[in-house]
């Protein structure tokens, strides 16, 4: 079964930031949440992103943790579609 940051609902905590549950049905809140800070970098943001993905990690379930996305600014703005 395949769970990952491109399937789940986009949450906007701030102004630049998406913030993505890998498990947005989860009662429990996540024990770790991971920040990615973008700036500028359009086509390594895609694989970053997806490499945090829960089909690329072991040994932690998809609701353990979630993955926030901030842009710090970039010209043009990170694509949200790209997340």
């Amino acid at each position: 079964h395949r769970t990952g940051a491109w399937n789940v609902p986009r949450h906007r905590p701030a102004t630049g930031a998406v913030r993505f549950r890998m498990n947005p049905v989860s009662a429990r809140p996540p024990s770790l949440s991971l920040v990615v800070v973008a700036y500028n970098i359009p086509r390594e943001a895609p694989r970053t992103l997806r490499s945090l993905s829960a089909a690329y990690q072991r040994e932690i379930a998809s609701d353990a943790y979630e993955v926030l996305v901030v842009d710090n600014g970039s010209t043009p703005p990170l694509d949200p579609d790209l997340i």
